[in-house]
């Protein structure tokens, strides 16, 4: 619907500029009029809802939020881009709150491709086997689209900041500054 899609849009935009509670609002007015019409807009705010509460340690919430995202999606196939968004979502849910063994579960149910070699990297690399995450990545398929080309890059500086390599905070900021809110709304 595209009354609601724009404020989905926003409240991403918003997050990524670092305004936590202006998203907030903006995803939390997409969910009050969530119906069948208007699935891929509730799902993108409830993933943008979900990244905030976990970004505040609240993590049962987090999930919760993807549970209704799942709720939502439930006759999609386990390979469409919103079922393989919230699985991922839930399984850096599931690392940030500490529960490995969880997030490992979500893994083993994740569709193949790029998104299921990242999570097992995160995965292994939360489990402290360093070198077979960075395996698994180097195993991975080549991004199709600039959007995962950047989750791969992410991964690996992930990896490089968690090892305390000597290029980790100058890989981030190279990262980083192709993560540009206006590129990732509009790209």
């Amino acid at each position: 619907d595209l009354a609601v899609l724009p404020r989905s849009v926003l409240g991403t935009v918003l997050l990524e500029r670092g305004e936590v509670e202006a998203a907030r609002e903006q995803f939390e007015a997409v969910v009050e009029v969530a119906s069948p019409t208007r699935r891929p807009a509730t799902v993108l705010a409830l993933l943008g809802l979900s990244r905030i509460r976990r970004y505040e340690g609240a993590f049962d919430a987090a999930i919760a939020a993807l549970d209704d995202g799942r709720d939502l999606t439930r006759h999609a196939p386990r390979s469409s881009a919103m079922v393989v968004a919230l699985e991922v979502s839930r399984a850096r849910t599931l690392l940030a709150g500490g529960d490995t063994e969880a997030a490992r579960v979500v893994l083993e149910q994740l569709a193949p491709g790029l998104a299921r070699h990242i999570v097992a990297a995160d995965v292994l690399a939360a489990e402290g086997d360093l070198a077979a995450a960075r395996a698994e990545l180097a195993a991975a398929p080549a991004p199709r689209w600039w959007a995962e080309a950047l989750e791969m890059e992410l991964a690996r500086t992930r990896l490089e900041v968690r090892s305390g390599g000597p290029g980790a905070d100058a890989r981030a900021s190279a990262v980083l500054d192709l993560a540009t809110p206006v590129r990732a709304a509009f790209a």
